[in-house]
């Protein structure tokens, strides 16, 4: 950070595939306004990136391991997709903690990045208002003979995960309608997003800045080491 508080450094988002880092770059940028490129932005990027934020899948693999024992460069390693591992997701980030021996934080991009609009608002107060609530298995909640209904259903669920979508039928079912639709938009999006985790990273990314000013300077030190041997040739 600068001294004013604001972020001053750009992101790498790594991780194995199928673990959601562009939509972990994507809340990254949302939330602290950070540059963070996930994998399909330029190499350059990656390579220029000051601090890497590596993502998780449901266990940790022997890629990982490897990725982060050569890495020089700070690293800042989280669970993704917390969403669908619920309460579990902690314990889980924990045992991630102890296998790597470092800090793993759990974390949900989806939560991090969703935004309610009028017709999920208004899908959700009705089934709501109808006593529906997230069976188990999630996928259940889908089934239903209707196909548009299913289709809306499928929607909410995809948009929201399993676990955000519990929360925001929580929500609508003891929260009283608003007479400002876009008040109430926006409280139950705040309300999803400070589940997402990623305000907790606040403090790892102000901890790891005094590391990311130590790598800035030892890599101006080797560019200039290299431009002196270009220029004694």
């Amino acid at each position: 950070m600068d001294h004013d508080g604001t972020m001053a450094f750009s992101i790498a988002v790594t991780g194995h595939g199928g673990t959601g880092r562009d939509t972990v770059a994507a809340a990254l940028s949302g939330h602290f306004g950070l540059p963070a490129y996930g994998p399909a932005a330029p190499p350059a990027r990656h390579a220029a990136a000051d601090l890497l934020v590596h993502v998780l899948g449901a266990v940790v693999r022997p890629c990982d391991r490897d990725f982060l024992h050569g890495q020089v460069r700070p690293v800042l390693v989280v669970a993704g997709k917390a969403d669908l591992r619920g309460p579990r997701a902690a314990p889980a980030a924990g045992v991630a903690a102890e296998d790597l021996r470092r800090p793993v934080h759990p974390v949900s991009a989806l939560l991090a990045t969703v935004t309610v609009d009028d017709a999920l608002l208004a899908d959700l107060r009705r089934w709501a208002r109808g006593g529906i609530v997230l069976p188990s298995p999630p996928a259940a909640f889908v089934e239903t003979p209707d196909p548009e209904e299913r289709c809306r259903r499928a929607a909410a669920l995809d948009a929201l995960g399993a676990a955000g979508l519990r929360t925001a039928l929580a929500h609508c079912a003891t929260v009283p309608d608003r007479r400002d639709p876009a008040a109430e938009r926006a409280a139950l999006t705040d309300r999803l997003r400070a589940d997402s985790g990623f305000a907790a990273l606040a403090g790892p990314l102000r901890a790891v800045t005094p590391a990311l000013d130590a790598h800035r300077t030892q890599r101006r030190r080797r560019a200039w080491v290299v431009q002196q041997a270009r220029w004694t040739r």
